[in-house]
């Protein structure tokens, strides 16, 4: 990942429920909210952290830590921020290690990011049969 000296946790965002939010909001009202989260995921990086779109209602941020609470504190104070201003996300969370590429982490974050989504809403499927 980005430096083999460092430790990076990697973050997956997802918001809950986006389809919903703009079915019955607009896309407007959704950019607005695409927006916000942006913001806020940005603003509570550390200096060195790094943040981006990943592809519809998904970011991913990346920065070094010394110690894996860091990366954990980071991820909660995310969702907290966001439930303020009633959005919903789930963040999932992978750590460096040696031979894992940045793709690859993504890709565990992600993974991640459903099996917390999972946790906080069950598992959809047994609804819908």
């Amino acid at each position: 990942l980005v430096s083999k000296r460092k430790k990076c946790a990697v973050f997956f965002v997802d918001v809950d429920n986006f389809k919903v939010l703009n079915d019955s909001h607009g896309h407007t009202y959704g950019d607005k909210v695409l927006k916000i989260i942006a913001k806020t995921i940005k603003d509570l990086l550390p200096d060195d952290g790094e943040c981006c779109r990943y592809g519809g209602d998904e970011f991913v941020s990346i920065f070094s830590y010394q110690d894996e609470d860091e990366a954990y504190d980071y991820a909660t104070r995310v969702e907290e921020a966001l439930a303020k201003k009633d959005i919903s996300v789930s963040v999932g969370i992978a750590f460096s290690q040696p031979g894992l590429s940045l793709s690859k982490a993504v890709d565990l974050a992600d993974k991640s990011m459903y099996r917390h989504k999972f946790m906080k809403f069950g598992d959809r499927r047994k609804n819908e049969q």
